[in-house]
């Protein structure tokens, strides 16, 4: 078997751009920082002995084309992450995300918790209060897929920002860069765009 492929899909700013800078350090720029739409490309990259594809935004307002690359690019991929922040999600990005799910890879979800961050909360241990009401989202988040006939194989909870922000604490970039260019053979370096059809 060849290196796996991950395919991140969600809303736009759900963290898909955030959760490739909390693992690798890298795209920072492609982080949307209130726009609609941020990445409206598909982009490679790798982590460990992953590959990823960052997809964009589904389920946008005048959106449709970033929805079909997205369709394109994750039905190449092995398994699918959907990245969904912890506001409920709306009505068109569910059956966006139902539709991709439907055409093959198995999909985990990944809640990014969004709270506004406080200094202690990138302390070491930082405190559980970053993934508010998990109970309440996974319960949700099953019942409207179910209800488009997907069933997730997991639900996790995460912080990317949290993540993305001791990224930038004395020498972990050093160790992640080399960890990550002998797993990853040099690809993780490398990030191909393909541009989406105007």
């Amino acid at each position: 078997m060849g290196t796996p492929l991950v395919a991140l899909v969600g809303r736009t700013k759900a963290g898909k751009s955030t959760f490739r800078h909390a693992l690798t350090g890298t795209g920072e720029e492609e982080i949307g920082r209130g726009d609609q739409r941020t990445t409206r490309r598909i982009i490679e990259w790798c982590a460990g002995q992953v590959d990823y594809i960052d997809t964009p935004g589904v389920g946008a307002f005048r959106g449709s084309d970033d929805t079909a690359l997205t369709r394109l690019a994750a039905s190449t991929a092995d398994l699918l992450v959907w990245v969904v922040s912890n506001d409920p999600p709306q009505p068109q990005t569910l059956d966006d995300v139902a539709t991709i799910a439907r055409d093959g890879a198995p999909m985990l979800v990944v809640v990014n918790h969004k709270r506004a961050l406080l200094p202690e909360d990138l302390s070491a241990d930082a405190p559980p209060q970053l993934l508010t009401h998990r109970d309440e989202h996974v319960a949700h988040l099953t019942e409207k897929l179910a209800a488009r006939g997907v069933t997730p194989r997991a639900v996790l909870h995460a912080h990317f920002d949290a993540a993305r922000l001791r990224w930038g604490r004395p020498g972990r970039q050093q160790r992640v860069g080399r960890c990550l260019e002998s797993r990853c053979g040099g690809r993780s370096a490398r990030t191909r765009s393909a541009p989406l059809p105007r």
